[in-house]
This record gives C-alpha cells, sequence and structure tokens, in this order.
C-alpha cells in the first residue's frame, strides 16, 4: 500500500551568519536540521547562508539532510576577504534550471533572488523563489 502525498512543506530561515564572531555557528546549524527533520521539511528557502573558506552553511545543512542544493552569493567574496552570504534553496525533490537573477528595486541598490525549477512523481514542475534586499 503507498501513502498518498497531500502536501508540500516549505521552511524558510535567516541564518544569520553572525560575521565575524560566527558565535555557536554549528549549534546553530543542527538546530536548524533538527527543525527540518522534525517537521519533515521538503524546501527549505535560507537567507544569509553563509560561506568561508572552509565552511558553508548550505553546503553542511545539504550534507546533514541529504538534500540537493542551490546557492547564489549575495555579497561578500568568500576566496578573497574569506567570507561571503547568499541566498540557497535545499530541496529532497531533484533541482533543475538553478538561475540566479540581479534585481534593481526603487531605492535599493541591488537584489538578489534565486530561482529554481523542480520536479516531483506527483509534481510536473513547481517553482521555489527565495529573495535578498
Amino acid at each position: 500500500m503507498t501513502s498518498e502525498v497531500t502536501g508540500l512543506t516549505v521552511m524558510a530561515a535567516n541564518l544569520w551568519h553572525d560575521w565575524p564572531r560566527q558565535h555557536r555557528w554549528a549549534p546553530r546549524l543542527q538546530a536548524v536540521a533538527d527543525l527540518a527533520v522534525a517537521y519533515r521539511v521538503d524546501i527549505m528557502l535560507l537567507q544569509e547562508a553563509a560561506r568561508t573558506r572552509t565552511m558553508g552553511a548550505d553546503e553542511w545543512l545539504a550534507r546533514a539532510l541529504g538534500m540537493e542544493r542551490a546557492y547564489a552569493r549575495a555579497n561578500g567574496a568568500a576566496r578573497v576577504i574569506g567570507f561571503e552570504e547568499g541566498l540557497a534553496i535545499l530541496s529532497r525533490y531533484p533541482l533543475r534550471e538553478p538561475c540566479t537573477k540581479r534585481l534593481s528595486l526603487a531605492g535599493c541598490w541591488r537584489a538578489s533572488r534565486l530561482e529554481l525549477l523542480w520536479t516531483h512523481r506527483w509534481a510536473r514542475c513547481g517553482r521555489s523563489q527565495c529573495t535578498w534586499v
């Protein structure tokens, strides 16, 4: 007997990178992972997904949760200054066509948007977006 899928659980989170101190970064990421497991999250939309030369929040969470991921840098430069932050989308389902778009909004010098198309056996095509302003 197969169970019917009745919904999609989406979690949005600002990971608060706390640069340059990075207080309790590992325990905070573990707490986010624990929430995702407890609520059986299918898709995660992440802001302030920090990356340094030695660690990436999106990479760590994707490994811990067994999810696919896509990342778009919003500011900083990990290779040059040792830190950057961006948007990430993690998914239990295969991701296709990750696309990063830079938006120009009135009164804001820049904004980033990460958009992904994804598929699943019960959903022909879905679209997820995450925006950083």
